[in-house]
């Protein structure tokens, strides 16, 4: 929804629009979300509750938000609300200062979305595991796996492995399966025994290359192609797939992470560190937030910052 601008200067409303259409513009670019259009939500009556919202536009979450600004500082505030009942899932707040809200706009739409999307994967594992084996289909099976696969542990890893084979065996054509089991593929070159790190990588390429030829458009396959290209030490092929993943989507803290990952280890650490302070910026609560403060401290032992 519109963001409201409470008080009188209703001429300055037209921001809390901008703010709402780049929220829906960034996570429309994840394809594992049905984001509605702004021409439909910005239709609904200001008054209308979560459950009336659900009902009309069909959709299980509403986002809503407020802009208070005076000069040059205010506070943005989101929040995150469940259609079924009301309950609030998630809140932010983004305090500003010294800067004029045009300039801190686009900055801080990057930052919620970057942090909803994580979020919203979150309730749909909770949702899935509460759901009955046989009422199972291809996206719960997704769901399943992610949860899995971000514990980062060699057990975890090989379940997450088994659930996005079952997606797949109910959608061949599942990008994002594939894409999964690419990232399960990268995550086992680190974790599982190095014997099998060679076979890995060739699963990692395999479906990340599969990911990508059935969703070009979808930032999560180019990760995870680019990720299997750097481990293959393919480093220029590697931050092509990378920087695509970004611009697919701007707000997806992982490609910042994954590109500043694939500089470092290419001895360009300095290029690296603004893309790790972004990752941050974007993700501070993300499930592999201890990696982007290991890999920028190593970005840092490579350039001689020891303190």
């Amino acid at each position: 929804l519109p963001f409201d601008w409470p008080g009188d200067r209703s001429e300055d409303a037209y921001l809390g629009q901008g703010m709402a259409a780049d929220i829906i513009a960034l996570l429309a670019r994840h394809h594992w979300l049905t984001v509605i259009a702004r021409g439909s939500s910005f239709a609904i009556d200001a008054h209308a509750t979560p459950q009336q919202i659900g009902t009309l536009l069909d959709v299980g979450y509403v986002l809503s938000g407020r802009i208070r600004w005076v000069g040059l500082s205010g506070r943005i505030d989101a929040e995150l609300v469940d259609c079924s009942n009301g309950r609030l899932l998630w809140n932010q707040s983004h305090a500003v200062a010294n800067a004029s809200l045009a300039d801190v706009l686009e900055e801080i739409a990057q930052q919620i979305a970057a942090a909803l999307e994580p979020k919203l994967a979150q309730i749909e594992w909770q949702k899935s595991a509460r759901k009955r084996p046989d009422d199972f289909q291809s996206w719960d099976y997704c769901h399943k796996a992610l949860w899995h696969l971000y514990r980062f542990t060699t057990e975890d890893l090989l379940a997450a492995r088994t659930w996005f084979g079952k997606a797949l065996e109910l959608d061949a054509g599942l990008a994002r399966a594939h894409a999964g089991l690419a990232y399960v593929s990268v995550q086992l070159a680190f974790y599982g025994p190095p014997s099998r790190r060679a076979d890995e990588l060739a699963l990692a390429l395999h479906h990340s290359q599969a990911a990508v030829a059935l969703d070009p458009e979808d930032a999560f396959g180019r990760l995870a192609l680019g990720r299997s290209l750097c481990l293959l030490c393919r480093y220029a092929e590697a931050e092509r797939e990378l920087e695509q993943a970004i611009e697919a989507n701007r707000s997806f803290a992982q490609a910042y992470f994954a590109l500043a990952f694939c500089l470092t280890v290419w001895d360009r650490p300095a290029a690296a560190l603004p893309l790790y302070e972004k990752a941050l910026r974007l993700s501070p609560q993300d499930p592999h937030l201890w990696t982007f403060h290991h890999m920028r401290g190593i970005a840092l032992y490579r350039l001689d910052r020891l303190e």
